[in-house]
């Protein structure tokens, strides 16, 4: 009798807990099966590439010169909720900070004063315009970040949002007028990275 009573008790406790881990995992069986009717993502002809930074400046009328080299690679594609993306790795040859979705690379640090660019995306290098996810273009990207050097006058302060909002310049030229209220400086030359034309097949 009381075998009797602990099966009619755990009974239905097995059936509530089966279907509730029916209920979380169903969705996602659904969805992992479905990936396999998807289309096939076209694969970039260019796979790897590298794109040079230059800046060279007279500071206190010395002639200063500061270059690194952003290197990109395909690294295959990725699968979520929205669909296959294309997934892409960055590295730099020389120390950078992140900041957000891009890479904020200083290229300038003197006299407690730091110059960092904005480094677009991956994909907006790679000229990676098919399946760009989660509904935006590059175009949006551009538009909706288009500034591209910051300057913050006080090296010691984190670097976080609300330090970004301000003193940001859409061109390099617009940055050193800003500098040369504060420092002895001119400059000589900017050359950033491009993005370059790509195809996918």
């Amino acid at each position: 009798m009381n075998n009797f009573s602990i099966k009619t008790f755990l009974i239905p406790i097995f059936i509530l807990f089966l279907l509730i881990f029916l209920f979380l995992i169903f969705p996602w069986l659904i969805f992992m099966i479905s990936t396999f009717f998807w289309p096939r993502v076209p694969m970039p002809e260019i796979r790897e590439a590298e794109f040079p930074i230059r800046l060279e400046y007279y500071l206190d009328g010395e002639r200063v010169v500061y270059s690194n080299t952003m290197i990109i690679r395909f690294a295959g594609t990725i699968t979520d909720v929205n669909g296959r993306f294309h997934r892409w790795e960055r590295e730099f040859l020389k120390p950078h900070y992140f900041q957000n979705r891009g890479a904020m690379l200083h290229i300038m640090e003197v006299n407690n004063i730091i110059v960092s660019f904005l480094v677009r995306s991956s994909a907006y290098y790679m000229d990676n315009r098919i399946n760009f996810g989660y509904g935006l273009t590059l175009e949006d990207l551009d538009n909706n970040e288009p500034w591209h050097f910051h300057i913050n006058f006080n090296s010691n302060e984190e670097m976080n949002f609300s330090t970004l909002t301000n003193n940001r310049f859409s061109n390099i030229e617009e940055a050193f007028n800003e500098l040369s209220n504060h420092l002895d400086i001119e400059l000589i030359s900017w050359k950033g990275p491009l993005q370059i034309k790509n195809s996918f097949n």
